[in-house]
Formats: C-alpha cells, structure tokens, sequence
C-alpha cells in the first residue's frame, strides 16, 4: 500500500481516538458524535480492507513465481524435444521465436500433436516413455498458473478500489467533522492544539530513487489514544 494512504488511515484512527477522549462530550446535541461513529465505522473497514490488500499482495507473488516456475518447466521440456527432433533431422518440432506464455503453450499443444506419431523413435533417442504425458501436464500446468497469477492481480486490484472508495467517504465525513469541532473549540486553545495535531498528517519522505516502491507492508495499528486533555479555564 502506497505510504499515503497508510497516513491518511493512520491520521483518522488519531481522529477518531482524540474525538473520543476529549470532543464527545463538548459535541452534544449536534452531528458531531453521528460522525465519530461513521469515521470509527471507516475506519473499521479500512483496517479489514488494508489487512486483505496485504494478503492478496502476497498471494500475488506466490502465483507470479509458480507462473514463472511453470514457464520455466514447459520451456525446458519443449527445448528437450526440440533438441532431440534436430538430431534425428526432422522438419518439425520447432521452438517458438516468441516466447511469452501463450507462445509456448501453442507451441506445447503443437508438440503433442506432432510428436504422437514419432512417439517411440523419440523415445528410442532418450526422451523418458512418459515425455508426452509430461508435457501435457506442463502445458495445463502453465495454463492454470496464469489463472491463478490473474485472479490475485485482480483481487488486490480490487481491494485497493474499494479501499479508495471508503477513504473518499472517510474525508468526506472528515471535512464535516473538522467544521462541527472547529465551530464548537475555536475558544479553547487547548482543544484547538490537540485537534491540530490529531489531524496532521505525517508527510511522506522523498525517495532516494525513481521508479522504486517499498515491498508491500501489513497495516500498522492504529496509534493510541491522545491523553485525554482538560478543557481551558
């Protein structure tokens, strides 16, 4: 998750606990505490949303390197009939010249195809009697590796949507909030200096670097409540 948005999240939890402590009592009779409880109820969903971004963002990497570790297996058991085709000098059997994914599954269901009737003079040259069988588990392995490596692609997509979409709501409410408690502290200098700092936002440091982003991080807790402040006499 990018670190502005950890911020944001980090800046309402400070909200919602200092609201708690110290606003709700000075906020009857109005909206106030209405959107104390919507803020808190963000923030719930945030938190859950956040958690599940960060799960789905290592399932992401575990499909991306069993994607990758089926490429590589298909690729090799292609380039072994290849090889052995070329030996016996035999016009067939080719090696893609594109190697992306769905290259060397067209290229595996074409060896499957192919090699059948050659079967046993392959065989007769050193490939194992199960290469076929080998080779079509590679190809449907590769191919529900991709499944897989996209179905997380877009559950993290759409986890941080969502979570967009709540914090949009979140600031909204937030801005409301932010005039109810300036209209009901702005005589007391004590609350004002609290509610200042509740509502800062940690900014984010420059990178050392271009085009390089942070692995992804679990959400951090929210912060602990702001002692409680006494109001000024």
């Amino acid at each position: 998750m990018e670190k502005k948005k950890s911020q944001k999240m980090s800046m309402i939890a400070q909200v919602v606990s200092f609201a708690t402590a110290n606003l709700l009592p000075i906020l009857t009779g109005g909206l106030g505490p209405q959107l104390v409880d919507k803020l808190r109820a963000h923030l719930t969903k945030l938190t859950e949303l956040a958690g599940a971004h960060f799960t789905q963002a290592g399932e992401v990497k575990i499909n991306s390197d069993t994607r990758s570790a089926a490429r590589q297996d298909l690729h090799a058991r292609l380039t072994a009939i290849h090889t052995t085709a070329r030996a016996m000098s035999l016009d067939r059997l080719w090696m893609p010249r594109n190697r992306s994914d769905r290259a060397l599954i067209d290229a595996g269901n074409s060896f499957l195809t192919q090699a059948e009737p050659i079967r046993n003079d392959l065989i007769a040259h050193g490939l194992p009697e199960a290469f076929l069988v080998e080779l079509r588990n590679a190809v449907r392995g590769l191919e529900s590796a991709i499944v897989s490596h996209r179905g997380s692609k877009a559950g993290r997509r759409g986890s941080m949507v969502n979570f967009d979409a709540t914090m949009a709501e979140a600031l909204a409410d937030l801005k409301r909030f932010d005039a109810v408690v300036n209209n009901r502290i702005q005589d007391d200098p004590v609350l004002k200096a609290g509610w200042q700092i509740a509502r800062h936002v940690e900014k984010v440091p420059a990178t050392r670097s271009a085009g390089k982003t942070d692995p992804p991080s679990p959400p951090s807790p929210p912060p602990a409540a702001p002692p409680a402040m006494a109001a000024a006499a």
